[in-house]
């Protein structure tokens, strides 16, 4: 075996709810493992926004890598093993180089299963940076179940929503021909914390609201996010995993004009 990897049942949850939540945007991608963490560093197929996921070695029970590989991954394939985890099992990675074959092994007492995914060739002739620097003129940290329901109001009114930031309050809001929607929210509220409320500057942006409802999609309502963004760039959400990792997902800002790809204003020195 090239490497071999070991998690419990709480963190093999947080593996799958994180590749889960991936693989609703993109379906095939690298997974890296070096001997610190694993990682996922990857664009959707339209370049509009990234995802940058890592698990430190710390969540593991055993994390056996001598050096680094580059697993090419159908995603959906990976997501469906994974998330049949059963509560009593723990589950096993190992991976044969000269196979190419990522061996998924869910281990319990007296019990074993296993599922074998065949790497895949993708081309990435231009791979997401290394090193991932988003302007930031308005941050704070939200309760996820507030935000999803911003982004649910949202959706019943347009494709894409407003984020305006002030010294003292926060603005979401969308319009359509007909209709109007708009939350605001202050640093004092339930809802945001206030130490956590920075703003710069007056900020405003508009973003994908299908983009940013998948995203969503998998984080618990219970968790907070932070989020950043400063006018007309990319918004990042930031899902922290306490010691143990994050995901990061950065979404490039919508145009005010007809909703199409060429709409988004994205640029890889913006990441």
């Amino acid at each position: 075996m090239s490497f071999e990897l070991q998690l419990d049942n709480e963190n093999s949850k947080i593996l799958a709810s994180n590749i889960s939540i991936i693989s609703s945007i993109v379906s095939e991608c690298f997974l890296s493992i070096n001997t610190d963490n694993i990682q996922i560093k990857t664009f959707d197929p339209t370049r509009i926004s990234m995802f940058d996921f890592v698990l430190k070695k710390e969540a593991f029970q055993e994390f056996k890598v001598d050096k680094t590989f580059s697993l090419g991954l159908n995603l959906e394939t990976l997501n469906n093993m994974i998330k049949t985890a059963k509560k009593d099992e723990v589950l096993n990675l190992n991976f044969d180089e000269k196979e190419q074959r990522l061996r998924i092994v869910f281990k319990a007492k007296n019990r074993e299963r296993s599922f074998t995914l065949k790497m895949i060739d993708i081309k990435d002739d231009n791979p997401p940076p290394d090193r991932v620097n988003i302007l930031r003129t308005a941050q704070f940290n939200i309760d996820a179940s507030f935000f999803q329901q911003v982004l649910k109001d949202s959706m019943m009114i347009s494709d894409h929503f407003k984020i305006h930031a002030l010294p003292d309050k926060v603005i979401f809001s969308c319009t359509s021909f007909s209709n109007e929607m708009e939350t605001v929210v202050g640093p004092e509220s339930e809802e945001i914390e206030a130490e956590s409320f920075e703003i710069i500057e007056e900020s405003e942006s508009s973003y994908s609201l299908e983009f940013l409802n998948n995203f969503m999609k998998g984080i618990r309502s219970s968790e907070t996010l932070t989020i950043g963004f400063a006018t007309n760039k990319p918004i990042i959400l930031e899902y922290n995993l306490e010691n143990k990792g994050y995901l990061h997902y950065m979404l490039a800002p919508r145009i005010e004009s007809v909703a199409k790809e060429d709409d988004y204003e994205y640029d890889d020195e913006d990441y």
